[in-house]
């Protein structure tokens, strides 16, 4: 199903200020892997053609050596076709050797970008630049690498804030002598009932004691 306003709608998202947002956040994560994507597809393309003349040029050589009539003129135009055969053959590698390496970053990009995200990370490049990437592009196992670098940083003191909390936030539920929680509004009340029922005090309720 396509990721868009009226399929949000369809799950019971119906604010267009909340949807917008998650549109947004949807393609910022999405389109520069889409990007690469196709940047790879065009490399490849053109890595294809080039091995392509180079298989021509190649057939156009082994024809004329089969030719009757070893003359000098034959002799260099088989030589001019071997000399611009082997220059369309270093020029071929060259491509193939630039399409690996797109397509090595891009790969490395998706699982980083993937693990970012399912760490719940608030920011990619604050987290990037946390991390040392040519180590981890030179890792033999990248999947586990990565994951064991981004889970030392949501861990760490001085980086955990660039990703989002698992933790529950306080309900704010009163708690009387008996150490259960009922309805209440929390913060400093909630640790002055905690305290007192410690201490076996009874709670406060309406600025009087039960």
């Amino acid at each position: 199903m396509a990721f868009t306003r009226d399929s949000i709608k369809k799950l019971g998202i119906t604010d267009d200020e909340v949807i917008t947002k998650i549109l947004d956040a949807h393609h910022a994560e999405f389109d520069p892997i889409k990007d690469k994507a196709d940047q790879y597809d065009a490399e490849k393309e053109r890595a294809d053609k080039l091995k392509a003349d180079y298989d021509e040029q190649s057939k156009s050589i082994e024809a004329l050596k089969a030719s009757v009539g070893n003359t000098e003129a034959l002799e260099k135009q088989i030589k001019d076709l071997q000399d611009t055969a082997a220059t369309k053959d270093a020029e071929h590698q060259k491509a193939l050797d630039d399409m690996q390496i797109r397509l090595d970053n891009t790969e490395f990009d998706k699982l980083l970008d993937t693990a970012i995200t399912k760490a719940g990370g608030r920011r990619s490049a604050s987290i990037r630049a946390e991390l040392n990437i040519d180590d981890l592009k030179a890792s033999k196992n990248r999947s586990t690498d990565i994951e064991e670098a981004i889970k030392a940083l949501k861990e760490a003191d001085d980086t955990a804030f660039l990703f989002t909390s698992s933790v529950a936030e306080p309900t704010g539920a009163r708690v009387d002598s008996s150490g259960n929680a009922g309805n209440g509004t929390g913060g400093a009340d909630t640790k002055e009932a905690a305290a007192r029922a410690v201490m076996g005090l009874t709670s406060i309720e309406n600025g009087k004691e039960k």
